[in-house]
């Protein structure tokens, strides 16, 4: 499927910065616009999957190849812009637009240097003591709650790690 013009985030009403929130703090009643549904909300545990990059359209087009993953239940949702892994990732967790938390994009500018979000490094080399992660992204991870977060083992204490997923438990794979 393609689009003549971009696709925007639809902050409010089918965007990822919806779904953490959508499963920690659901609305008493479930409408027809909600990100999640009554039989999500209303189960007893949730696990949320995220595969950077793969979008519905994708999948759908591509359903002979994870039949599976394709079959369940579901629709599209937007991101966010700019759609980089780190800001998406920090969206999702944080239930946050990019504007909020301040992780704007694969490369930012901090006080005249440039920090690569997901290595968390400038020019100058690692930079977490002067970027520190957790005062330049002051958004909790999962509304404050400390859900299990499994993700590979040597992303724990990384800069963007810290930045995005404090206080969660880690599993390292």
């Amino acid at each position: 499927m393609t689009h003549d013009e971009p696709i925007l985030p639809a902050y409010g009403s089918g965007c990822v910065t919806e779904l953490i929130p959508a499963l920690l703090e659901p609305p008493d009643e479930i409408g027809a616009g909600s990100i999640v549904g009554p039989e999500i909300v209303d189960a007893p545990s949730v696990v949320v999957l995220v595969l950077d990059g793969l979008g519905w359209n994708q999948l759908q087009e591509r359903a002979t190849i994870a039949p599976t993953l394709a079959s369940m239940a579901g629709g599209s949702v937007t991101t966010v812009a700019p759609s980089t892994t780190a800001t998406a990732l920090t969206s999702i967790s944080t239930g946050t637009a990019p504007g909020r938390h301040g992780v704007v994009g694969y490369r930012i500018d901090v006080e005249g240097e440039v920090l690569n979000a997901l290595r968390w490094t400038t020019p100058r080399g690692d930079a977490r003591q002067r970027i520190v992660p957790g005062e330049f992204q002051p958004e909790p991870a999962f509304l404050g709650q400390r859900p299990l977060v499994i993700t590979m083992a040597g992303f724990e204490g990384t800069g963007f790690t810290m930045a995005h997923l404090a206080d969660v438990r880690h599993r390292g794979w």
